[in-house]
């Protein structure tokens, strides 16, 4: 759940990028994948209302870092990563049309 709460983090943070620095809206993104995830909690409680918290590190055209840290209501770290996002111009050519493969 935690790394959910971390990609929809930082898909809102490019959404706002985009639209300051190209006056556009969102583009599409792939997690490519997670470093160093470490865990503080068990598990996330129902209910509770978390803090997410993202950074960019590296962004590079079409590929984007990120650093996340979720936070309890006390402000306790309950967990933290490091997310790699790709972000191509055109992110429709990477999605395989249903049945031209088989």
């Amino acid at each position: 759940m935690g790394l959910e709460y971390m990609a929809q983090a930082t898909a809102a943070l490019s959404g706002i990028r985009c639209r300051e620095e190209e006056g556009a809206g969102p583009k599409m993104g792939f997690m490519l994948g997670t470093r160093k995830y470490h865990n503080k909690i068990d598990y996330f409680k129902k209910g509770m209302a978390y803090t997410v918290a993202t950074e960019e590190l590296f962004c590079d055209s079409s590929l984007w870092s990120f650093r996340c840290t979720i936070l309890d209501k006390a402000g306790d770290m309950c967990a933290m990563a490091e997310i790699n996002v790709f972000s191509p111009e055109s992110p429709e050519k990477y999605f395989i049309e249903e049945g031209r493969h088989g």
